[in-house]
């Protein structure tokens, strides 16, 4: 390797210049790479440079590829910077982009990297942060070297025309490697554009994303011209080893799409407007929870139309209540601790609908007269997290639940359980958070697909289409725990909190447990609890059930 990287420093120029780290994800699609992820891996890891992390994602390989990747990253104790998603089939690569990049923060720079290919050597995320130093640098595209015969590549500028003219659609070949970009940029392309036939494209996918950001970014593209990629082209599965009529199709399809017109400053989250005549998002009024109030009950909401047999129930969430002694509150009970303890957390929300409150009133005291040691955490109405800015997502479909974990995050919670107010423990709660421990996290199943409640966009957000949510299994989001000390548990309630940011992913019939379904069936995850263990009546309970669901409290 040592070699090898001189070859390319001589190949060309590079200096390292120190600056602000900015954050880079090298986005890793994988498919029957074993012989090359090694390399791949070694490459990103060796870098000097600390504000980066990978998100690799093992597109149903079938030559034991994931398990050496499982094997490689708890070898060398990278789990708090390594993020593997595992497809159960092969899903193509711009599949697996479109996953992994959602999974990103907008102002976080991928970095697009296969996973049988390699970065030139262990100065190129030095290299590139120095570029992003500047403000208006959104994307670059670069250099880059054959292996193995270390032939130069063919990337040149981009001619000044296209840019001007926004062109980018005529132009002949594609933005080379290493292709970089903010991404919030790619977070702006229409889903649909993704797909052919209701299926992601499976050739040429490179450019149904490298053109939209070209497009979007104009003056904003940087030409790299020192060597950092190294391109493996004696992997049997490269594209240009491999052209037909599909790639050509594809090809022409792509560039016949609506051009997206260049922007004037790079991708933010916009809520609507409604938030913008609060004083102080953080700690709200309740004039301001009326002002929202009003604004939930309409018909005025991006999307609304897609939550289907939902929407009403939706609509008529009530986070304040109809009277002046029905106000927001909110609070934190030490059970069977000091008001220090942060290892255990139990999450209470209720609204002002039908029996909430009550059910609200009876959980919290069951809770207090039980053995739990911890902590619970209950709010009536309102909206969690404010102080952690999350009231710009009441807007979103129950998103107050991912919005609940990460408040408890916030606070220092180590472990935290949800349980909705119509749920009724039936054996200690200090044993599900044993289990959720030993698991990293506690989930019940339930008898449905995702498929069904599930909208085309929303799969899309998870690099899936619609047809394959039909074999993604559903969970309950009304009981479920995570241990927030293991890098699994965090992953799974940033990404359901992550996604509410996400114009599209909450919005289908069934919102917070599809979300929090499709992340699971991403990371593997599919040891539920079976759903008999919750019975529906207090006449099927059994000597192996952990809850019983109480429909007096359920308002829908």
């Amino acid at each position: 390797m040592k070699n090898f990287i001189a070859i390319i420093l001589c190949l060309g120029a590079f200096q390292s210049i120190g600056g602000l780290e900015k954050p880079f994800v090298l986005v890793m699609p994988s498919y029957n790479d074993r012989d090359w992820h090694e390399m791949s891996f070694d490459s990103v890891f060796h870098q000097k440079y600390e504000n980066y992390r990978v998100i690799c994602v093992a597109d149903g390989p079938t030559d034991g590829s994931e398990k050496l990747i499982e094997e490689y990253v708890k070898e060398n104790h990278l789990e708090n910077r390594f993020t593997l998603l595992k497809n159960k089939t092969r899903n193509g690569p711009l599949a697996c982009i479109c996953q992994a990049v959602h999974l990103c923060n907008k102002n976080e720079i991928v970095i697009d990297l296969d996973n049988n290919d390699w970065l030139a050597h262990d100065e190129v995320l030095s290299y590139l942060n120095q570029v992003y130093q500047d403000p208006d640098v959104w994307m670059t595209y670069g250099q880059f070297i054959y292996y193995p015969n270390y032939r130069k590549g063919f990337a040149s500028e981009l001619p000044l025309g296209v840019v001007e003219q926004n062109s980018f659609r005529s132009l002949g070949g594609v933005i080379t490697l290493p292709r970089t970009f903010y991404a919030g940029l790619f977070q702006e392309i229409n889903k649909e554009d993704f797909f052919y036939d209701k299926q992601f494209i499976q050739k040429a996918g490179d450019l149904a994303y490298s053109i939209p950001i070209s497009e979007m970014a104009g003056k904003h593209i940087k030409f790299i011209p020192p060597i950092l990629y190294v391109y493996n082209n004696s992997h049997p599965l490269n594209e240009n080893k491999n052209p037909g009529n599909l790639e050509e199709k594809m090809d022409r399809f792509i560039r016949s799409k609506k051009k997206y017109s260049p922007l004037a400053e790079l991708p933010s989250f916009e809520p609507p407007s409604v938030y913008s005549e609060i004083e102080d998002p953080l700690h709200p009024s309740l004039h301001d929870y009326r002002m929202i109030q009003r604004y939930l009950s309409q018909d005025k909401r991006e999307n609304i139309e897609r939550l289907g047999d939902m929407t009403s129930v939706v609509k008529g969430m009530k986070i304040i209540g109809n009277t002046p002694d029905e106000l927001p509150r909110s609070g934190i009970v030490p059970v069977n601790c000091d008001e220090n303890d942060k290892e255990n957390c139990i999450l209470i929300y209720a609204t002002f609908n039908r029996g909430y409150p009550k059910g609200l009133k009876r959980l919290l005291g069951h809770i207090v007269d039980s053995d739990f040691k911890g902590h619970v955490l209950y709010r009536l109405g309102g909206w969690p997290d404010t102080e952690g800015g999350s009231l710009s997502l009441a807007h979103v479909p129950y998103a107050f639940k991912a919005c609940f974990f990460k408040e408890a995050q916030r606070l220092g919670y180590k472990r935290v359980l949800w349980l909705d107010t119509s749920v009724v423990p039936l054996v200690s709660l200090n044993e599900i958070f044993k289990m959720i421990e030993e698991k990293g996290c506690f989930v019940m199943g339930n008898t449905r697909m995702v498929g069904p409640y599930t909208n085309p966009p929303a799969a899309a957000y998870f690099g899936l289409t619609h047809q394959q949510t039909n074999q993604v299994p559903s969970c309950s989001a009304g009981l479920f725990g995570v241990d927030l000390t293991q890098a699994k548990g965090r992953l799974i309630a940033d990404w359901w909190y992550r996604a509410a940011y996400d114009k599209d992913a909450y919005f289908s019939p069934r919102s917070d447990q599809n979300v929090l379904s499709l992340i699971l069936y991403q990371l593997g995850i599919s040891d539920f609890v079976p759903m008999e263990r919750m019975p529906h009546s207090r006449e099927e309970i059994k000597p192996d059930s952990l809850f019983w669901l109480d429909r007096e409290f359920v308002w829908w």
